[in-house]
């Protein structure tokens, strides 16, 4: 059994390595027929097509942007996690939350 599946999957990449030759001799036909350039291919200078989104460090964050801000101490707050104590102990005293805001 382990003979018959040895047997199978070397047939297996022996037909993928065919299909794969088979793909790129397409390929490099159609390059030629129409002309294509790497630029044609994966993208270049010449302004076609969108520009590639530049991705942030692994692991780094954007800094929170403060929203709201104490008017008596100048602590702020970003609007994010649990509300401080000067935040609710304001908006309990009935001002609005929109005046605290930076």
């Amino acid at each position: 059994m382990q003979k018959q599946i040895a047997e199978l999957q070397s047939k297996a990449e022996a037909l993928k390595e065919q299909e794969v030759r088979d793909v790129i001799g397409r390929i490099r036909e159609a390059i030629a027929v129409y002309g294509l350039t790497p630029d044609d291919l994966f993208g270049g200078t010449k302004g076609k097509g969108r520009a590639a989104k530049v991705k942030a460090a692994p692991g780094a964050k954007a800094a929170n942007v403060a929203k709201y801000k104490d008017p008596a101490t100048g602590k702020t707050w970003t609007g994010v996690g649990k509300r401080p104590g000067w935040y609710v102990a304001a908006v309990e005293s009935g001002v609005n939350p929109q005046t605290l805001a930076v």
